[in-house]
Parts: C-alpha cells; sequence; structure tokens
C-alpha cells in the first residue's frame, strides 16, 4: 500500500493541530486552575478574617461586658461614697455649731472668772486692810 503524502500531510496537520489545541487546552485549563486556586485562598482569606473578627468581636463583648459591670460596681461605690460624704458634711455642720456654742460659753466662762478675779481682788484687799487696822 502506497503512502499518500496529502493522506501524511493531512495527519500530520491534525497532530501539529491537536498538539497546538492540546496546548492551547492544557494552557486554559492551567490558567483556571491558577485562577481556582487564586479564588480559594482568597476565600480561605476571607473566612479567616472573618473568624480572627468573630473572635475579636467575642472579646470585645467579654470586655463590654466586664466594663459594665465594673461601671455599675463603680456607681455604687460611688453613691455610697456620696451618702457618706453628706453624713459628714451634716456632721460637720453639727461641730461647727458646738464649736461656736462651747466658745460662747468659754467666752462667759471667761467674763465669769475675770469678775471673781475682781471680787476676790477686792476682797484681798479688804481683808488686807482689816488685819491693818487690827494691827
Amino acid at each position: 500500500m502506497p503512502i499518500d503524502p496529502a493522506k501524511v500531510l493531512e495527519l500530520l496537520t491534525a497532530l501539529a493541530a491537536g498538539g497546538l489545541l492540546t496546548m492551547v487546552v492544557k494552557a486554559l485549563v492551567d490558567k483556571n486552575k491558577s485562577k481556582a486556586e487564586a479564588k480559594r485562598i482568597s476565600v480561605e482569606s476571607e473566612v479567616a478574617i472573618v473568624e480572627i473578627a468573630m473572635k475579636m468581636t467575642d472579646k470585645l463583648q467579654t470586655s463590654l461586658k466586664s466594663l459594665e459591670e465594673k461601671t455599675e460596681d463603680l456607681a455604687r461605690k460611688n453613691l455610697k461614697l456620696e451618702h457618706e460624704l453628706s453624713e459628714l458634711r451634716i456632721s460637720n455642720i453639727n461641730l461647727l455649731r458646738e464649736v461656736e456654742a462651747l466658745k460662747r460659753q468659754n467666752d462667759d466662762l471667761e467674763r465669769t472668772c475675770n469678775v471673781l478675779i475682781r471680787e476676790n481682788t477686792q476682797l484681798k484687799v479688804e481683808l488686807d486692810n482689816c488685819i491693818k487696822k487690827e494691827l
């Protein structure tokens, strides 16, 4: 059987075209694989970011709850301290009144003492005069 050069050329052309087609298909497949891999990496990154964000959200919620509890505790303590301060102010006012009353009492006692000292001095002078007359 003789080989027909046209058939050989046709077969070689088909093989060349097939090889080229295979290379094109392979290039397209590789490109799509690269895109798919990039997409997978992108999705994994986004998932990781979402997981990190969820963890951070949980931590923030825990911190917020803790801060709210501390704020409530401080508010209770502040209220208690305000009450104590109010009581101390009232006590201070009462003590100032007592001090003023004691100062007035002290002034009265000082006047009384001065009167008694003068009277005592006068009585002593009179006693000395009586003693001198007797002698």
